[in-house]
């Protein structure tokens, strides 16, 4: 037993000592003394020592309503269904009309503070961890306060004693909390927050609305957010009955590990931390979705009459009305309305837009490192508790869950456990002091398994999360592309039951280049854009002109297209590959093929997939030329395009004739066509493992399948025009399916971004 020695007790207890325990007006907290409070605790080896720099803390709990930060005593809800387990903590110790508790508390803490990066987030990691000794004493309401806590003071039950643990009274408990609290500011570009999808602004202007909109935003220009993660290792005794089998029941929850799937349970909380964030970017965001400068659309807002706006501005005037259906012959004061509710909600959505993109990001990082979560209740005898005692105190969950014993009941075990494997190769070269070329292909497959227990049986979740990217740089350019695959089984099954048709997927892939020259590769960005299906080739010509406009000046470009397929996007998209044959792959890689500004033909996708089509429908006949033949079969297929072009692509020695592509592609060793036909085939088995059948250990090597078009860069071109052009009208409602172009830039000594989306 310990003796807490807290000097001048009686007289700190003064104005509350005479009342009786159950004065429902006395203070949840009776004491909170911060200073000179020494004891010990001991059993065996495990020895916890407070000193002067503890805190001891005393509270009452005299109604079911009073609030226990360490969630041990409350209103305590039924056994969890093990289908519907969280890691959550419940109370284990049930508030009893006519009882009234004392809760004694000893801590120590520590605090750390650091800064750096949480993926591409920078901002500061503030976090405190301590470790705190309850005991929760047993009273009859009726009591004196100041008698209940002076017989209580020398008896303080200590949870690393189980000698300690036997002595208690029914309805008494100890506990053992290390909790710890990180909290990050950080610091994300509305550029990035953007680039996940503009789905949530482009549908604000109706279905009618079609073509491209710009957002021109400063790429340093941010939100700053505060997020908040509560973790916490935790163990409590409770004596339930005066002696037999079930005399104590212990609960012990070990959380290291927070996933997206749980995040709100993990206590992942994003806010602002600047309340006008969204303001700051939302006139950009206005000009860009309504396709009107700044300026003009302040003018609107400030202007008292239509004869008050600058006459520059009145075709704007008379263009917006247009859109907005405002017949009214004086149209201003409508037009304000229609502003005004415009802009409430685009500041939601983009609120809602930057909230999510953050949450998930943050927590996706967190996880990462983390292995295990686990959480366990169960009942003891005073002899079974005598045994486990040290292992409960370790958090072994493995022997306790194997202790075979008498004595020993469990009620309830989660278990989640990440393996994760990582696949990397890549080479460098260094030439002197003025050349640096790196490369690296990176292959990641992660299983998140979580195993529930009860005396009712088993019961699992899945979560798989596969990817491959390749990353290169020489010098100061670089690229960047690849694919991210996640299959989860959000509902608990029985082991036996865990079918992959019942997982919940997404696909992303993704593009990006530096330094591309905005004086003659714009046209290739926005060809791109055609090509991913960000926009209709109707809309590219105007949006040349629009990024010309922006970017004319800035010498240089980032561009990055992404292309996000939820569930239903993703089944769809599975479908078109297997369902795809080899003449659709061949129009598509023709469409894939380099833009190259000094040949017509290759000017744009479908000018690509007019005259590259037939030569591709060649090759197919005949998948295994290569060298002479394969160039001999390039010049006879082009050989009917003037302006020279058959005879470049039959020498084939400049990057951007097909040859070179091709040769890129390992021909050698038919890749082209092997890993097309594996991305067919990869597609066939994983739509048939979502919808027919299929064990999830299976996903991986699934994925292995499709990833190798995923892994170069023609052919990740290839198949993204494959999906653009073939995906169901359905999946194409912004929801099942995201395209999105950002582009980076300088203007002057700013660094900025656009983000580029389709109306309608």
């Amino acid at each position: 037993m310990s003796k807490i020695a807290i000097p001048d007790l009686v007289e700190k207890l003064a104005g509350v000592a005479a009342k009786p325990l159950k004065d429902s007006s006395v203070k949840t907290e009776l004491l909170d003394y911060a200073r000179g409070v020494d004891t010990t605790a001991q059993s065996g080896s495990i020895k916890a020592v407070f000193g002067a720099s503890a805190a001891a803390a005393i509270h009452l709990y005299n109604s079911a309503d009073d609030a226990d930060e360490d969630g041990v005593i409350g209103s305590r809800a039924d056994a969890s269904d093990p289908a519907k387990a969280t890691t959550d903590w419940r109370p284990q110790l049930a508030f009893q009309a006519g009882s009234a508790w004392l809760k004694y508390s000893l801590a120590a803490s520590a605090t750390a503070k650091a800064t750096g990066k949480i993926g591409t987030a920078g901002g500061s990691i503030a976090g405190d961890r301590s470790l705190r000794l309850l005991c929760y004493k047993r009273h009859d309401a009726g009591g004196r306060i100041g008698d209940a806590i002076l017989s209580d003071i020398d008896e303080i039950a200590s949870v690393l004693s189980a000698s300690d643990i036997a002595t208690l009274e029914v309805g008494e408990a100890v506990a053992l909390k290390a909790r710890g609290k990180l909290t990050a500011t950080l610091s994300v570009s509305w550029s990035d927050i953007f680039s996940t999808s503009l789905h949530g602004l482009a549908d604000v202007l109706g279905a009618s609305q079609t073509g491209a909109f710009l957002v021109n935003i400063g790429a340093s220009a941010g939100a700053s957010f505060t997020a908040t993660v509560d973790d916490d290792f935790s163990l409590c005794f409770v004596r339930e009955k005066a002696s037999g089998e079930r005399a104590f029941r212990v609960a012990l929850r070990k959380s290291v590990v927070h996933d997206d799937r749980f995040e709100a349970k993990a206590g992942v909380q994003i806010e602002f931390t600047d309340p006008a964030a969204v303001e700051k970017v939302l006139s950009a965001v206005m000009a860009g979705v309504l396709d009107a400068p700044t300026a003009a659309l302040k003018a609107i807002d400030d202007a008292t009459s239509l004869d008050r706006i600058p006459e520059q501005y009145q075709p704007i005037v008379t263009a917006l009305a247009e859109r907005f259906g405002l017949e009214d012959l004086n149209p201003l004061q409508p037009l304000k309305k229609k502003l005004q509710e415009l802009t409430a909600l685009l500041s939601e959505r983009i609120a809602q837009i930057a909230k999510t993109k953050v949450a998930l990001g943050f927590t996706y990082e967190y996880t990462r490192l983390a292995s295990e979560a686990s959480l366990l209740e169960a009942t003891l005898s005073e002899e079974a508790l005598s045994r486990l005692h040290g292992a409960l105190l370790a958090f072994d969950f493995a022997r306790v869950l194997n202790y075979g014993g008498s004595g020993y009941a469990l009620d309830f075990y989660l278990h989640q456990k990440t393996v994760e494997r990582v696949r990397a190769w890549g080479f460098s070269l260094g030439v002197g002091t003025w050349f640096n070329l790196k490369s690296k292909q990176e292959r990641k497959d992660r299983f998140v398994s979580r195993r529930y227990v009860s005396p009712a049986g088993e019961a699992l979740t899945r979560a798989y999360l596969g990817s491959t990217q390749y990353s290169a740089n020489a010098n100061t350019w670089n690229t960047d592309y690849g694919a991210t695959f996640k299959a989860d089984l959000e509902e608990a099954r029985a082991p036996q039951q865990t079918a992959a048709r019942d997982f919940k997927c997404g696909l992303q892939l993704w593009w990006e280049e530096s330094r591309i020259k905005t004086a003659s590769e714009l046209p290739r960005v926005v060809d791109d854009a055609v090509l991913w299906g960000v926009i209709d080739a109707a809309a590219a010509s105007a949006l040349h002109a629009q990024l010309h406009g922006v970017l004319g000046a800035a010498g240089e470009c980032k561009p990055r297209l992404s292309l996000m397929l939820s569930d239903h996007g993703l089944r769809q998209a599975m479908r078109v590959f297997a369902q795809a044959d080899d003449a659709a792959w061949a129009r598509h890689a023709a469409r894939a093929l380099p833009w190259y500004a000094k040949q017509s033909a290759r000017a744009s996708c479908a000018s690509r997939e007019a005259v590259y089509a037939p030569l591709f429908e060649a090759y197919r006949r005949r998948p295994d030329a290569s060298g002479t033949a394969l160039k001999q079969l390039i010049a006879k297929s082009l050989r009917d395009y003037g302006g020279g072009l058959a005879g470049q692509e039959s020498i084939g020695e400049t990057p951007w004739t097909v040859y070179q592509v091709l040769l890129r592609s390992d021909i050698e060793h038919r890749r082209f066509w092997n890993r097309w036909e594996r991305l067919r085939s990869g597609a066939t088995r994983m739509t048939d493992l979502l919808d027919v059948r299929g064990d999830w250990n299976d996903f991986d090597d699934n994925f292995a399948m499709l990833r190798g078009v995923f892994e170069q860069t023609f052919l990740i071109r290839a198949a993204a025009s494959l999906l653009a052009s073939d995906l169901p009208a359905s999946v194409n409602d912004g929801r099942a399916r995201a395209a999105t172009l950002t582009i980076a830039y300088r203007d002057g000594n700013q660094d900025k971004s656009l983000v580029v989306g389709g109306r309608g």
